[in-house]
């Protein structure tokens, strides 16, 4: 991977905790959609000693923060999509400066990486399901525009889930693309504290959580269903010290839909996850 300066050209406010950055790399696009590119705090102006402060009061290094891609290979720009982090036990690092940014700013990344990406043969009458969490709209939003842009010969289906329609991401861009794409594309918002939305979007959202009964009813032909799943996952820590308890930690959502998933009987070849 190769490491490169950006430029912030563009800011966009996805919803009250997320925005978007579109980035000049100054070189070609060399990444698949659904790929990610990287950020080392020790190397950003606004995070830099920070991160030293931070280091001091865990004991141990601040590692690279990885940001999928909101943007497709033909666009012009490069995107991704920050959603500010609560403050746990230590202050959040990147998100609040990330969220802050200008137009004009520069950013120093790694990119890019990332198997979280459409093979190049999925079948006749394919149908790809996006399994979707938060920000993990992410990969799968760029992964949809490529995939409707290129024609590729398959059918979409994104169930997304939030707390409220205010937590959507990509609220309009992603009507936009079921309008211009019928029948290539369907997306259902699970909304599981405030079910209420504006009506055009009333009949593609439902309340609740994703389960197996909203799988098998949107997904009739699991047979031919690939499965893209991105969203809250077990932290590293938490599942290392639950090992070390003797116990499992609770599934998060990656983890809850991956077991899904595989209940269903679908060929592990046909699942990709990612976590955050």
């Amino acid at each position: 991977m190769s490491t490169f300066e950006a430029t912030v050209r563009a800011v966009v406010r996805e919803t009250w905790d997320t925005v978007s950055l579109w980035l000049e790399t100054g070189s070609p696009h060399a990444f698949r959609a659904g790929q990610f590119l990287s950020l080392d705090p020790h190397r950003q102006d606004f995070t830099r000693g920070r991160a030293r402060e931070l280091e001091a009061l865990k004991g141990r290094k601040e590692k690279p923060r990885a940001y999928s891609l909101a943007s497709a290979p033909h666009e012009e720009l490069v995107a991704i999509t920050v959603k500010e982090e609560p403050a746990g036990e230590f202050p959040s690092l990147m998100s609040p400066g990330l969220s802050r940014s200008g137009v004009g700013e520069k950013l120093f990344c790694t990119g890019y990486a990332g198997l979280f990406t459409l093979p190049e043969d999925l079948g006749d009458g394919a149908h790809v399901v996006h399994l979707c969490a938060g920000s993990g709209i992410v990969p799968s939003f760029a992964i949809l525009k490529d995939a409707l842009h290129r024609g590729v010969d398959a059918r979409h289906t994104l169930l997304y889930s939030n707390k409220r329609w205010e937590d959507v991401i990509f609220r309009d861009a992603l009507t936009e693309l079921e309008t211009r794409h019928p029948g290539s594309l369907r997306v259902v918002h699970a909304l599981t504290r405030d079910a209420r939305a504006p009506a055009p979007a009333r009949r593609e959202v439902r309340p609740g959580r994703i389960d197996e009964a909203t799988l098998r009813a949107n997904v009739p032909d699991l047979e031919n269903a690939w499965f893209y799943v991105c969203g809250p996952s077990v932290p590293i820590h938490e599942a290392r010290a639950a090992r070390e308890r003797g116990e499992k930690p609770a599934p998060r959502f990656l983890e809850s839909m991956r077991a899904l998933v595989l209940s269903l009987g679908i060929p592990k070849e046909r699942l990709f996850t990612e976590g955050w």
